[in-house]
């Protein structure tokens, strides 16, 4: 019956929906009903989504049932809170990174394993990020910046070496700050679940049916023509950040270049490269680098004008105020923008604005806008 069906189908809409077709029953017949999610939510929202997979092996996953599954981790003082309908825990009283609020949870050496949570904590904002202790080994699952009043979404993953228990616990280096936990999801998938949910996305996202027509040169069509493609490149961007250590490393070269057609520079174009000195710019490594990558086709993101986080100012930058640190800054922005106009694919033109604010402090409220 199930055969008939699909038949039919391809006859009425083709082959590249009829594949699309196919692969749904497969999962359907096979047992691959549970889709990877790899949706997420970049909002600070009110409330929280519900936890993802319906928190997979997570014991109480949105903590309407108290204390189940859960316990402090640390010297921790581990509070259970409802506010409306929704129920969360809080790590408060917190003297160390990792006091906090724990679960032990089993993990399988051949499984990949999504993890996702819904984080706050209770004044301003501060990164929190998901452990696993394993072994005495720690793993990390994904971060995000909380922040206080509302609800972030941190997702990640992790695989790990050996099978056994492990304890799940949130951490962050800001001691002053409760953590607030809701929506934990923790869900295991095969590789040949895994593998078969990356061909569907590749054929719902990347593929679409193409029909060629082989002519001779006064255009008429040549019968029973056999056509051979191949792909020597990638059709859509596919990139990593680069070091200047690629220079020089043929190996490396060959390696980088055969997989990627797009990059960005870890640390040559920023400021605190090119500029170590006041008035005294070396643009040097960065040309050297935009230039190997342009002989090979591949593309730059200039990556970045400025940096909102001040700990990753040039070193004479921190001390400026007013005019002298205004005229820097539009000394900077005109020299690295106009030196690689036309040549980069775009910019990052003031870095984690969202989460940082030392121009926004120094400048005004306009600062990341006016520039």
């Amino acid at each position: 019956m199930v055969a008939n069906s699909l038949f039919c189908y391809y006859s009425r809409h083709g082959v590249a929906k009829f594949i699309r077709l196919l692969l749904s029953t497969i999962a359907i017949c096979c047992g691959f009903g549970e889709k990877h999610k790899v949706s997420t939510s970049l909002e600070c929202l009110e409330n929280p989504y519900k936890p993802q997979y319906n928190g997979g092996i997570i014991v109480n996953p949105e903590l309407q049932n108290g204390s189940q599954g859960w316990s402090k981790f640390g010297n921790a003082k581990v509070e259970f809170r409802e506010f409306g309908d929704n129920h969360y825990v809080v790590a408060r009283q917190r003297n160390q990174s990792f006091d906090s609020v724990s679960q032990t949870v089993y993990l399988e050496k051949e499984l990949l394993y999504t993890f996702s949570a819904w984080l706050q904590v209770s004044e301003g904002k501060a990164p929190v990020r998901a452990i696993f202790k394993k072994n005495g080994e720690y793993k990390n699952a994904g971060s995000v910046v909380a922040e206080s009043k509302c609800w972030s979404m941190l997702k990640g993953g992790l695989t790990v070496d050996e099978s056994g228990p492990a304890e799940l616990y949130f951490e962050s280096d800001d001691t002053m700050v409760e953590i607030w936990v809701d929506s934990v999801s923790l869900q295991p998938f095969t590789q040949k679940e895994w593998n078969f949910h990356q061909e569907q996305s590749i054929y719902k996202a990347r593929k679409g049916a193409v029909r060629i027509r082989a002519v001779d040169s006064e255009g008429q069509p040549i019968p029973n023509a056999t056509i051979s493609i191949q792909q020597k490149r990638l059709g859509f961007p596919f990139g990593c950040e680069v070091e200047k250590n690629i220079l020089g490393n043929q190996a490396y070269e060959n390696w980088f270049t055969q997989r990627f057609t797009v990059t960005t520079f870890a640390n040559e174009m920023k400021w605190y490269s090119t500029e170590v000195v006041r008035g005294k710019e070396d643009y040097s490594t960065a040309d050297a680098m935009l230039r190997f990558f342009k002989q090979h086709g591949v593309a730059v993101r200039g990556h970045n004008v400025l940096w909102d986080d001040p700990k990753y100012q040039p070193g004479w930058v921190n001390s400026l105020s007013g005019n002298d640190l205004y005229n820097a800054v539009k000394r900077r922005v005109f020299s690295v923008v106009s030196r690689y106009k036309g040549q980069l694919a775009g910019w990052d033109v003031v870095n984690e604005n969202l989460h940082f604010s030392f121009f926004e402090n120094k400048m005004g409220p306009k600062a990341s806008y006016d520039i």
